[in-house]
C-alpha cells in the first residue's frame, strides 16, 4: 500500500496577507481545501493541515504536497485557480503514485522537499 499524501498550508502566510473569500482567514483557506479534498463520506484524497510557520511567507501562501518525507514546497497558492490545480494534482498523483509537479504549477513550485518534516509534524 502506497503512502498517504499530506497537504501543509502555512497558517502564517494566510494570517499575515488576508484577503477576501478563501483567503478571509486561515480558518476558511482550510475548510475549502478540506471540502475539495473529500471524496465520500469518509475518504478523502489526501491529509491536510494548517502549519506555522515554514519561513517561507515572503513568498505568500506557500504549501507543501508530500508524500511520506518526501514532495514539494510550492509558493503562492492564493487563488481559488490554484487551490483547484493543487488539489487536481494531488488527485492525479494518489492515482499514479507519483508527484511529477504538472506545467500549470512549475511557476510555483519553490523547491523539492527531502527527508524533512520532523520540526512540522
Amino acid at each position: 500500500m502506497s503512502e498517504a499524501l499530506k497537504i501543509l498550508a502555512c497558517k502564517s502566510c494566510l494570517r499575515d496577507n488576508p484577503g477576501e473569500g478563501v483567503f478571509a482567514s486561515p480558518e476558511n483557506a482550510e475548510k475549502e481545501y478540506r471540502g475539495k479534498l473529500k471524496e465520500g463520506l469518509f475518504r478523502k484524497t489526501a491529509h491536510f493541515e494548517l502549519h506555522s510557520c515554514f519561513a517561507e511567507c515572503e513568498n505568500f501562501h506557500c504549501v507543501r504536497v508530500l508524500k511520506g518525507k518526501v514532495g514539494v514546497h510550492l509558493k503562492q497558492i492564493s487563488s481559488p485557480q490554484k487551490i483547484d490545480e493543487v488539489i487536481e494534482w494531488v488527485k492525479l498523483s494518489k492515482q499514479t503514485n507519483s508527484l511529477e509537479v504538472p506545467e500549470c504549477l512549475k511557476e510555483n513550485l519553490l523547491y523539492e522537499v527531502e527527508n524533512s518534516l520532523k520540526v512540522l509534524t
